[in-house]
């Protein structure tokens, strides 16, 4: 079966472009001008040589992918040798015929070359330039071949529409990704099977499974729609009205949240339950403010620390509520290396880079995408080169509270190209409310058995040790403060608990 990309547009202009080339066909005129459509023979081959010209300028800045059936145009060839040449990383997705040659030292080491043959016969056509907002991608009909680029009538056509953008790179990570039906080309010429670590990845299962998940949620959103209708009908309530009588929450409340140096005006949202339990966020920094639970006499309890206003997150320097991110917790030497790329980071913490660096995230202001009587989502964009890391990345944070007196937090991160992300939240929790005293007669459970030693700096030495015998184990649970003042040398350098567990997985708690 083949597969094909094609893109349904409003834009004027691109229409008018297509109705000039439809035109000019009719009356065999091979060279009409267009604004935004490149057309070969005349334009097409001109026109991807000149953009990769400009990803060359940028050196190991520049980023080309290109997925294609098959590569022999020499010019084509050359100018991706140049690219290599000049830092240019370059991945060539190629399912057929490819007459360039890649990791060959001195010319094409920047370049790979990934062949991947299954149930569907791949026949998109996609060029990506460039990364970042300044992101250019064409969809097209050409294979960069002689007689598509020279001989015959091909077009490729902009895509502007930014979901549409990050559809098509998502894909294109995924087929770059598959370790399960891709070839990799060495520099011999001979394809050799990718090897399989870490979790297998069929590029075109995924696909599969993407758009099954796609349909059954547009199935379940048509559904509740629907039945929301009819219960509006029949009962005569709002919308708005029915989803607190279904989830028995409290409409949500908006309220201003002081003001910070820069003159913004944050957002306090409060979400309650039924069973009386509040929690509170606040868009400077996607915030967990304040969590509200009832005792066991039904008094409120307050379990994490918080500040009255904005000012005080802005002002503080314990990252309290705080949601941490790209990198969540020290990286040493504050450099970080990707692809064989090293990238030098900010130092904030002596020599180290500490949760991203100086201007953290949780001191900035993120957008409210959604939200509800029993949900906020939070949305920050970081630039590429944000503190040092590579990639621009869209990151979201969605609260959510049931009426279980569960909350949620849910990360999600779209990166443009390689990076760290390890997000988490870094909030202060007191189950005996945060004005009781010391929480080291809490007691915890934790299902790891091993955990991360560190060094004095609190950077993880890279072992992996078990946690028999140790005060590190919290297998059975125990009171925090049971073993916390050991002659343990990991308490001692951590100043007490400072690590990172090693969590079982959820199939092995499954009996």
């Amino acid at each position: 079966m083949y597969t094909d990309y094609s893109l349904m547009t409003a834009n004027q202009e691109i229409g008018t472009d297509a109705a000039e080339f439809f035109k000019n066909m009719s009356i065999g005129n091979l060279h009409g001008a267009y604004r935004h459509l490149i057309v070969s023979p005349v334009s097409l081959k001109a026109r991807v040589l000149a953009t990769m010209d400009e990803e060359i300028e940028k050196g190991s800045a520049g980023r080309i992918i290109m997925k294609m059936n098959s590569v022999t145009d020499v010019d084509f060839i050359r100018k991706v040798e140049e690219a290599s040449c000049a830092g240019v990383k370059v991945d060539l997705i190629v399912r057929g015929i490819c007459c360039i040659l890649p990791q060959v030292p001195g010319h094409t080491e920047n370049v790979r070359v990934t062949s991947i043959v299954g149930r569907y016969l791949e026949h998109p056509r996609v060029f990506v330039f460039g990364k970042g907002e300044k992101t250019k991608i064409y969809i097209g009909s050409a294979d960069m071949m002689t007689r598509n680029t020279e001989k015959r009538v091909e077009v490729a056509c902009p895509v502007y529409d930014e979901a549409v953008k990050k559809r098509l790179l998502h894909q294109l990570k995924v087929m770059l990704a598959d370790n399960v039906k891709a070839r990799e080309m060495a520099e011999d010429g001979t394809y050799h099977k990718k090897a399989e670590s870490g979790r297998k990845i069929n590029a075109q299962e995924t696909f599969m499974q993407e758009a099954l998940h796609a349909r059954k949620e547009e199935t379940r959103e048509m559904r509740e729609q629907k039945n929301t209708g009819v219960i509006k009908r029949v009962l005569g309530f709002s919308d708005e009205e029915n989803r607190r009588r279904e989830n028995k929450m409290e409409k949500l409340q908006i309220q201003k949240f002081g003001i910070t140096k820069d003159g913004s005006k944050p957002y306090l949202y409060k979400m309650k339950n039924d069973a009386g339990m509040e929690v509170q966020v606040s868009d400077f920094g996607a915030t967990l403010v304040n969590v509200t639970v009832l005792d066991q006499d039904k008094n409120p309890v307050e379990v994490v620390l918080g500040y009255e206003d904005a000012a005080g997150y802005e002002n503080g320097t314990a990252a309290i509520g705080a949601i941490v991110g790209r990198n969540a917790n020290r990286i040493g030497g504050a450099c970080v290396t990707i692809n064989g790329i090293d990238y030098k980071l900010a130092e904030n913490d002596g020599k180290n880079n500490l949760h991203s660096g100086p201007d953290v995230y949780q001191k900035r202001m993120w957008r409210v995408v959604e939200n509800g009587d029993d949900h906020v989502t939070f949305l920050l964009h970081s630039p590429d080169g944000d503190q040092g890391y590579p990639g621009a990345l869209d990151m979201k944070v969605t609260y959510t509270l049931d009426e279980e007196n569960g909350l949620t937090i849910h990360y999600e991160a779209v990166p443009d190209q390689d990076t760290v992300i390890n997000m988490t939240n870094h909030s202060y929790f007191n189950l005996n409310g945060h004005k009781s005293g010391s929480v080291l007669h809490h007691r915890m459970q934790l299902l790891s058995d091993a955990f991360t030693p560190a060094d004095a700096q609190s950077i993880p030495t890279g072992e992996v040790c078990s946690v028999d015998g140790t005060p590190m184990d919290f297998r059975s649970t125990k009171e925090l403060g049971a073993e916390i003042d050991a002659a343990y040398e990991p308490l001692i350098l951590g100043n007490g608990y400072d690590h990172n567990w090693v969590l079982k997985n959820e199939a092995d708690l499954i009996k």
